[in-house]
């Protein structure tokens, strides 16, 4: 029978995730006179973009995205995070709902995630390269 050794470091990335995904939620569901001393000066879609962006990029790095379904569900994921909080600001005093932020926060996740798989792509194939040449290099120096 094979026994299968869990990964407990798998755990830490998950973590990461779910901090990240805590502090946009926390930030989005803040009452305005909280979030006014956190507000830049650009546009509050382009805040979203960016802030989503980041968020994706975290998700993506942290749970090693790679393959464009898991970064497809990863952007529809955030998409939806992105809907439902700016829909249940309705109920938070001093904030509202507006469509443009939806469409800035799902335009920054796509962005974030897809940035995220690419970087996780390189990051892997530069891992793959080095593991590749010590093999290559302990084979030399322990001919069979």
């Amino acid at each position: 029978m094979l026994c299968r050794k869990r990964n407990r470091g798998a755990r830490l990335p998950i973590l990461i995730s779910l901090v990240a995904i805590a502090a946009v939620m926390m930030v989005s569901l803040a009452p305005s006179d909280v979030v006014g001393s956190l507000r830049t000066q650009l546009p509050a879609a382009l805040e979203h973009a960016l802030a989503y962006a980041a968020l994706g990029a975290v998700v993506s790095m942290s749970l090693r995205l790679r393959s464009w379904s898991a970064s497809i569900v990863g952007i529809v994921g955030l998409t939806m995070l992105a809907a439902i909080l700016e829909t249940a600001q309705l109920f938070v005093p001093g904030r509202s709902f507006w469509i443009s932020d939806i469409v800035g926060s799902a335009s920054g996740a796509c962005l974030g995630v897809l940035a995220g798989m690419m970087l996780n792509l390189v990051v892997n194939t530069v891992r793959n390269r080095r593991n590749a040449a010590l093999l290559r290099k302990h084979a030399e120096a322990h001919p069979r």
